[in-house]
């Protein structure tokens, strides 16, 4: 339905917003932690500990508020910019390297979402990633938030081992 060529969205019944707003909430909740918890063991902290959580907890707040435009794009660009603006603001890390992790951060969760939603998908050909009232949500969010902490622990791991002054870069190495 239009009204003055913008798009409207069609009411939805109080149960499916209500799980999908929970849905949401959730989902938000754990890549805010994953993504603080990750911050804090790669850099150090610039400004105290309860406003790193504030700072954190006010852009997941906001990209849970643009999720509902349910805009693939929208969303991926929201979690880039934010989590580079939490670096910034939150920690002691260069543009490059804020840059680095961001994008990193970004690719991986976009393919842990991928890899899992194309497995379930396989196995339960009715699975709807975008059906938030499907029970089969809790196992996709999971294995894939299970398989986003994993990859960005071995990503945490390897930035810490070059950040310390092991190697001696000469010409012979």
């Amino acid at each position: 339905m239009r009204f003055n060529n913008i798009p409207i969205i069609t009411q939805r019944t109080k149960g499916n917003d209500m799980s999908q707003i929970l849905t949401y909430i959730i989902t938000y909740f754990i890549e805010g932690t994953i993504a603080f918890t990750y911050f804090n063991f790669v850099y150090q902290s610039r400004i105290k500990f309860s406003k790193v959580i504030l700072t954190t907890s006010i852009f997941y707040f906001l990209q849970f508020l643009l999720s509902f435009a349910h805009n693939f794009v929208l969303n991926g660009a929201s979690f880039l910019v934010f989590n580079l603006l939490i670096l910034l603001i939150c920690f002691d890390v260069s543009i490059g390297s804020a840059l680095f992790n961001t994008i990193m951060m970004t690719i991986l969760m976009t393919t842990t979402e991928l890899i899992t939603g194309n497995i379930i998908g396989a196995v339960f050909p009715f699975f709807d990633v975008a059906d938030m009232r499907n029970e089969l949500f809790v196992l996709y969010l999971f294995i894939c938030k299970s398989m986003y902490i994993f990859t960005l622990y071995i990503l945490a791991k390897l930035m810490n081992i070059y950040k310390e002054p092991r190697m001696v870069y000469t010409l012979e190495n």
